[in-house]
């Protein structure tokens, strides 16, 4: 299996029977901006400053992976392009920095700390996304 089979497949997910695709290929993901990352006493740590988060009144420590991925996502990124830099920036067998990347950003989704990037059309501008993409279970459902 190609790598970019293994980030696809790994976007696909079960929840309550109901089988989500989200193409990790394809998407861009950026960090929510309602989260600010310090540094207290010498650890970096993830600080949710808006109330609608289900981290809200917490702090996240990161190590140094997760600070490289927060600041990465500033702007929007493809998990290859993360991929590649991370490659770059740190040793490691590049099947584990993929997984631990897409762990990253899926793990991310459904907490509000990464945003999914989709166009409603193809010359349109990008919407972000908060949540992880609909499903029929919360179709037409505000969020």
């Amino acid at each position: 299996m190609t790598e970019n089979e293994k980030v696809k497949k790994a976007g696909a997910t079960e929840k309550g029977g109901i089988r989500r695709t989200l193409d990790l290929t394809k998407t861009r993901f950026q960090v929510n901006g309602d989260f600010i990352l310090r540094e207290i006493a010498g650890e970096a740590v993830l600080v949710p400053t808006g109330e609608n988060t289900p981290l809200a009144g917490t702090m996240i420590q990161m190590n140094p992976t997760a600070v490289f991925l927060w600041k990465y996502f500033a702007v929007p990124h493809l998990v290859s392009d993360a991929v590649a830099e991370a490659v770059d920036q740190f040793d490691g067998d590049r099947n584990e920095i993929t997984r631990d990347i897409v762990r990253f950003v899926l793990e991310g989704l459904p907490l509000g700390m990464v945003r999914a990037e989709e166009r409603k059309d193809s010359d349109g501008p990008a919407q972000m996304k908060t949540t992880a993409p609909e499903t029929k279970e919360t179709e037409g459902k505000s969020r």
